[in-house]
């Protein structure tokens, strides 16, 4: 930023330290200096709408989604009996925050009960489309929708992601992050795309 001339608002500017519970406790720091500021560390931060937190288990932006869903969906169910099927879907859309955060890959690695309340939420809106009563079986209504799982939805995203990395579609800083698996010799998978590992740049 020095060599562009660029100066950071110290404001207007968040950090964020993220670990797992016993690498937080061991630093120290609470501070971290950018220019002549000192920033902060914060427990959550709120990048390009996700909400992120130390330990990354998403839980507050889940819980702001869940509580923005139930809040909507009240609304639309007032109404319901007077809309189409298609007006549900485009108001659920339009008011709903859920397909974008439910398919980011954002999510890849959180623990199963939080994909399991996304879950909910998303068994919840297929009701509200179709009319569903909740005592019938939510599966035949996601697949009469062409609604993915949440879970799949996930890992679809991040497949999508690895996809573009190797086939050069995705930005350079993220192509530029995978290595691929080279055996030393001919093996059956060798045809195949293997991943030895993602390699993040280190933070000094």
């Amino acid at each position: 930023m020095s060599s562009r001339r660029l100066k950071s608002n110290g404001d207007k500017t968040e950090a964020l330290l993220a670990g797992t519970k016993h690498q937080l406790c061991s630093v120290a720091e609470t501070t971290i200096a950018i220019g002549q500021s000192q920033i902060d560390f914060m427990d959550k931060v709120k990048s390009l709408g996700v909400i992120m937190d130390s330990n990354h288990n998403l839980d507050v932006q889940v819980n702001q989604l869940c509580g923005s869903f139930y809040f909507h969906s009240r609304c639309i169910g007032q109404i319901r009996t007077h809309i189409t099927t298609e007006a549900t879907k485009y108001l659920i859309q339009c008011l709903v925050p859920s397909s974008e955060t439910m398919e980011t890959a954002c999510l890849w690695g959180v623990v199963k009960q939080t994909v399991d309340r996304l879950q909910l939420v998303q068994n919840t809106t297929a009701r509200i489309v179709t009319r569903t009563s909740h005592t019938s079986h939510v599966t035949p209504v996601l697949k009469h929708l062409h609604w993915l799982p949440v879970e799949s939805r996930i890992m679809y995203k991040m497949l999508s992601l690895i996809y573009k990395c190797v086939n050069k579609q995705a930005p350079p800083y993220l192509s530029t992050l995978r290595q691929l698996h080279n055996p030393p010799r001919t093996l059956q998978i060798s045809t195949c795309y293997l991943f030895l590992s993602i390699d993040f740049p280190a933070m000094d």
